[in-house]
């Protein structure tokens, strides 16, 4: 704790220490510029008294020493009207710098709103670009991290409070034995939910700080598909659902746990949102495409270009259960993995989710 308040501190304070110690651009640069100035004067100079020391050099008419003290006048009013402009005019080249000075100043506070606008030099122009670029894309994951704070305190708080209330109204005694059981398969049900909402969490908030698949197998791709849809096998048949498979022998090479995680999501929310009697067929090809249909809801434009999102649900009024992380999940696999995923669905008329395997996984 000692440590990282003096981190805390540092930086203020070497920031005061800073402005106080370094003069301002426009004055460094006339101090740059009267230097040159200098130089040059001194280099004219030396050269000049050489010409007329060794006589390389005739002024007729002209004494040496007036002749000196006027080049000498002359280089001395060269360099304060040089240094004079540069004092005067040297703000207008640093706008710009100072425009961005300022909006860094501005993200430094938690402003990601900030522009710059363009200025004429290429150079500077270039780092104004890619300054606005830096904010916006700091604003986009801001705007991520609010939302993503906002829905899991939602998503965590509502089955918490569903607890809360049954649990309440069984502690008064007053309820019947067909209550009670309702209210305790209702606890069981939504303790149920906290379970897979913080495994889901945690799941994908190890994954996004993995950058490589580890514990690589090979596997067939077929015969862990069924796998998965033997697991599922208790919802689809209380649905009722007609499910249609035809899987070609495929051996793949990645983490057999990491991507029947993607099977287990993608499979099970075509049952999920496919009503009682529908229809859902699986297939494969032997070049890595999976392609999971149902006949299910379908989703609208707005939702299948959302559905990969972490906590979005299509569903807003929540009639169907989930946490809105099964597909963000599956996401973030498949890119670790360097496959594809591409979906296509209209309301009521069903979803079709396609997987591309990269040949990388797939073994011959």
């Amino acid at each position: 704790m000692r440590n990282g308040k003096r981190q805390q501190k540092n930086p203020g304070i070497s920031r005061v220490a800073w402005r106080k110690k370094v003069p301002s651009m426009v004055l460094a640069l006339t101090f740059f510029v009267f230097g040159i100035l200098v130089v040059t004067v001194l280099l004219i100079g030396l050269v000049a008294g050489a010409l007329i020391h060794f006589d390389l050099v005739s002024f007729r008419g002209e004494s040496h020493g007036g002749l000196l003290s006027g080049l000498i006048m002359l280089m001395i009013f060269s360099v304060v009207i040089g240094t004079s402009l540069v004092a005067i005019l040297g703000h207008v080249p640093l706008r710009p710098i100072r425009k961005l000075k300022k909006a860094m100043r501005e993200v430094a506070d938690g402003n990601f709103a900030v522009r710059v606008s363009p200025c004429p030099v290429p150079e500077l122009n270039e780092l104004i670009e890619d300054f606005n670029t830096m904010t916006e894309e700091l604003g986009s994951v801001e705007a991520l991290r609010k939302d993503f704070i906002n829905n899991f305190s939602h998503e965590f708080r509502t089955p918490i409070v569903s607890i809360k209330g049954f649990a309440k109204l069984l502690r008064t005694g007053t309820l019947s034995p067909s209550e009670q059981a309702e209210y305790l398969d209702i606890i069981i049900d939504e303790s149920d939910r906290l379970v897979q909402l913080s495994s889901n969490v945690l799941a994908l908030s190890r994954l996004e700080n993995q950058s490589t698949v580890t514990g690589q197998t090979t596997f067939l791709l077929d015969e862990q598909i069924r796998r998965c849809i033997l697991l599922l096998e208790p919802q689809w048949r209380h649905k009722q659902l007609q499910v249609d498979v035809e899987l070609e022998p495929v051996l793949c090479h990645t983490n057999d746990e990491l991507l029947r995680q993607v099977w287990l999501n993608l499979i099970g929310n075509a049952i999920k949102f496919t009503p009682s009697g529908g229809q859902i067929q699986i297939f494969n090809t032997r070049d890595g495409k999976v392609i999971i249909s149902d006949s299910g809801i379908g989703m609208d434009e707005q939702t299948r270009a959302r559905i990969f999102e972490k906590f979005y649900q299509g569903d807003t009024a929540h009639a169907i259960k989930g946490n809105g992380l099964g597909l963000a999940l599956v996401k973030r696999i498949l890119d670790l993995c360097g496959a594809e995923i591409e979906v296509s669905s209209a309301l009521g008329k069903g979803s079709v989710f396609t997987v591309t395997l990269p040949e990388s996984m797939l073994s011959s």
